[in-house]
């Protein structure tokens, strides 16, 4: 179940920045430069917005301590900024925009949750592998403190785009994790 929820994390991420048909070249200053309210998609894209939202409530606001204000806000955003999803099989995902178009919509992606959201980190550490959902609240706690954020947004950023062959973009977690976490939360990860 974890991983299944990881993989539609993924996918609702990429699918809601992927192939809509919008200018993408400047995504992130857009984002950047605009408060969230601000961002909302027109009165046809609302109700996209408004399943997103439902399906991030579910999904993820259980490990991010999310509100459903904030899913709104992080729905909202999304398709005001992206479009909204077109329902696409699977199968449309593996035929992946170039890396530059994904590291441009990972970090806007990425800044719509730090806007959205102040647990953002939380639900970065959350959704990383399977059995990060069982790490506590105080080991939680630590690590967010723990990690700068310019090192979240990056790692995260790198996450989205799935343009990685291992896993050392996440050293600064890894380094964090043994020492925030227990042992019963670190057995629990499956890097694999």
């Amino acid at each position: 179940m974890r991983l299944f929820r990881g993989i539609v994390v993924g996918v609702m991420l990429l699918i809601s920045g992927v192939g809509c048909g919008r200018d993408e070249a400047s995504t992130s200053s857009t984002i950047a430069s605009k408060t969230m309210s601000s961002l909302k998609p027109d009165a046809v894209d609302q109700v996209a917005a408004d399943d997103l939202a439902a399906s991030l409530g579910v999904n993820l606001a259980p490990l991010g301590n999310l509100t459903e204000q904030e899913t709104q806000c992080i729905a909202d955003a999304m398709v005001a900024t992206f479009g909204a999803p077109a329902p696409a099989p699977l199968a449309a995902v593996a035929s992946l925009p170039p890396l530059d178009e994904r590291r441009e919509q990972a970090v806007a992606q990425v800044d719509i949750y730090i806007a959205c959201t102040e647990s953002w980190e939380l639900l970065f550490l959350r959704t990383r592998t399977e059995g990060a959902d069982k790490i506590g609240d105080v080991s939680a706690a630590c690590v967010t403190a723990a990690l700068p954020d310019d090192e979240s947004r990056s790692m995260w950023t790198t996450e989205a785009t799935g343009s990685y062959t291992d896993l050392s973009h996440l050293d600064p977690l890894f380094a964090v994790l043994d020492k925030c976490l227990t042992t019963e939360e670190l057995n629990a990860l499956d890097w694999n």
